[in-house]
Parts: structure tokens; C-alpha cells; sequence
């Protein structure tokens, strides 16, 4: 099981691992919920399931810290607050506020609560947020770009022209700078290879934790 997990990771999540990119989301896998909870734990990324109402369920992986970075930018911080977003100044309480982390249960389809700062409750609040997004709209949100650390003109572009007219498709749809794009698109497709391959040879994604902290 835990090798399934370790094969997952390095394919949709490699760029997290390295902390080159904020966060990553993929399908849940049937067995998902067998996974113990220290399994999920030792991994430096934090993850929250996402039901999407009669479709399946999506898992979300991120790097809290390199998240706070992407959604506590002012440019992308106004454009979640016209999408209906909290703003910051509703953090009353930050006990009552967190980020997330799978709990223990035998179904993982909720979360628990772990408040840090005032920062990581306010993620926490725009994540809750997100996941009731996906659920009453039943589809992708055009703003989860933001959430996966897409560029910003791309995720605005995305939502101008709902998914048309783009420049290049690849890992996503690109409005905004062709030569950047290909170049991350190259640099992540190199980096799930190279995990792909080291848990192919007997390594573990923690080896590449290690050597991203």
C-alpha cells in the first residue's frame, strides 16, 4: 500500500516534494482510505479530500508554507475575494480557523484542525472555502489555479475566456508568458521522472524531501 502511495506522489506530486510548486491535486485512489494515518504524516505536504459532489472525490497536497506565499499575494488575494472568498479580517478567532490534515478515521473523509498562526488559519478558511466550491458547482473551480500555484495571468486568463482561446495547453492552459510555461512544464515532467524512477530502484520520496529542505 505504501508503495502505491510513494508511486502516486512522485506522479503527481513531485514539484510539491522539491517545494517548487505549491500544491497538487489528483484522483482519489480506491484505497485511499485504507492508508494509516502515519503513512500520510511522515510526508512534509499536508492533504485534504475534496468531494465534488457526484463525481469522485479529488485529494489536495500541499506545502503550507509555499502556499501562504501564492494565495497572501495582494493581486491573487483580490481576485479570491471578488469569487466570494473570506476576506482576512473575518479571522476572529484563529482556534477556530486552521489548515488541514487527514485525520485517523478509517474513511479520511474528513479533516482535522491544527491552528498554528493566524496565516495558517486564514489558508485554512480559503481551502474550506474551496472544497465548498467544488462541491456545489460539481466541476473544477476556474480559480483552483491559484490553489496549485499556476501562473497568475494563466489562472486569469482561464477565467476571462472559461478555458478558451489559450496560447498552449499542456499542464495547463497558458494565457500569459509561452516560454516560462514550457519551461516549468519540462522542469516537472523531468522531476516526476526522476522520482518515478529512484522508487522504481528501491528509494523513497522522502529522499527527495531531504534533499529539498
Amino acid at each position: 500500500m505504501n508503495r502505491h502511495l510513494e508511486v502516486i506522489l512522485a506522479r503527481h506530486c513531485a514539484p510539491v516534494v522539491m517545494m517548487m510548486k505549491p500544491a497538487a491535486m489528483f484522483n482519489k485512489p480506491d484505497w485511499w482510505d485504507l492508508l494509516s494515518l502515519s503513512s500520510i504524516l511522515k510526508y512534509k505536504m499536508r492533504f485534504v479530500e475534496i468531494n465534488r459532489g457526484g463525481q469522485n472525490s479529488v485529494i489536495y497536497a500541499f506545502n503550507i508554507e509555499m502556499l501562504k506565499d501564492v494565495l497572501l499575494d495582494e493581486k491573487v488575494h483580490k481576485e479570491l475575494l471578488k469569487l466570494g472568498y473570506p476576506d482576512r479580517e473575518n479571522l476572529s478567532d484563529c482556534k477556530d480557523c486552521a489548515y488541514f490534515s487527514v485525520d485517523n478515521d478509517a474513511a479520511h473523509n474528513e479533516t482535522s484542525a491544527i491552528s498554528d498562526t493566524c496565516d495558517n488559519g486564514y489558508i485554512g478558511m480559503l481551502i474550506n472555502h474551496l472544497r465548498k466550491r467544488f462541491f456545489e458547482l460539481d466541476t473544477f473551480p476556474h480559480e483552483v489555479g491559484f490553489f496549485l500555484g499556476y501562473p497568475y495571468e494563466d489562472v486569469l486568463g482561464f477565467i476571462k475566456y472559461k478555458g478558451d482561446q489559450c496560447k498552449l495547453c499542456g499542464m495547463w492552459k497558458v494565457y500569459g508568458d509561452e516560454k516560462r510555461a514550457c519551461e516549468l512544464f519540462d522542469l516537472y515532467k523531468n522531476l516526476k521522472q526522476q522520482m518515478l524512477e529512484h522508487i522504481e530502484q528501491g528509494g523513497s520520496v522522502k529522499d527527495f524531501e531531504r534533499r529539498a529542505a
